[in-house]
């Protein structure tokens, strides 16, 4: 394979490629590639249950759901300033974080970036899988995140049994709308 990467002065190329670089393996890590069939020991059983137990709360879980999503759920990491998620991509999976920090911004009419928000430990992105629409922000790694993700089909899953879940979600989205409206209107 070959690809260019277009650089605004020379000075840039160091960086540059260090950061392409890292994107690739975090990038070859989350599609189960390695070299040389080297194994990559992070997703093990005490890491997905640690994962697991720091999206409870936010899902609802309780033991017999934890045991039953287990299954489904994908560990993973990104590397720093990858983008999680774009905005005007409808999300196939819901994204928690389990570790570190990602940054929420929008690019308004001018082409400036507007910061949204940060989001921490438990949080998530990626709750417009479930109404199929287009997220609005960009999501940005700050440093490396480990995340965990599930399918779109398991999370409606568990909401079909968890009304309560629904509308916790259904207020975040309505949330984070308003509150990108507002960051917005504040960005003028």
């Amino acid at each position: 394979y070959q690809t260019s990467i277009p650089l605004a002065s020379p000075a840039d190329d160091g960086g540059a490629r260090s950061t392409f670089l890292r994107w690739i393996w975090y990038a070859s890590r989350r599609s189960g590639l390695s070299l040389d069939e080297a194994k990559d020991d992070f997703i093990s059983p005490e890491r997905l249950e640690r994962a697991l137990r720091v999206v409870t709360p936010a899902l609802r879980l309780s033991d017999s759901d934890r045991h039953e999503l287990r299954p489904h759920a994908r560990l993973t990491r990104y590397g720093a300033d990858e983008t999680l998620q774009y905005a005007g991509q409808i999300p196939e999976r819901m994204t928690f974080l389990v570790n570190g920090r990602i940054h929420l911004s929008v690019t308004d009419e001018d082409g400036a970036i507007v910061p949204i928000r940060t989001i921490e430990e438990g949080d998530f992105i990626g709750q417009t899988t479930l109404t199929r629409e287009p997220v609005l922000a960009d999501a940005i790694a700050l440093g490396e995140v480990t995340v965990l993700q599930f399918e779109r089909e398991h999370i409606e899953e568990l909401v079909g049994r968890k009304p309560l879940l629904l509308q916790d979600i259904g207020r975040a989205i309505e949330s984070r709308h308003g509150h990108l409206r507002t960051r917005l209107a504040q960005a003028l």
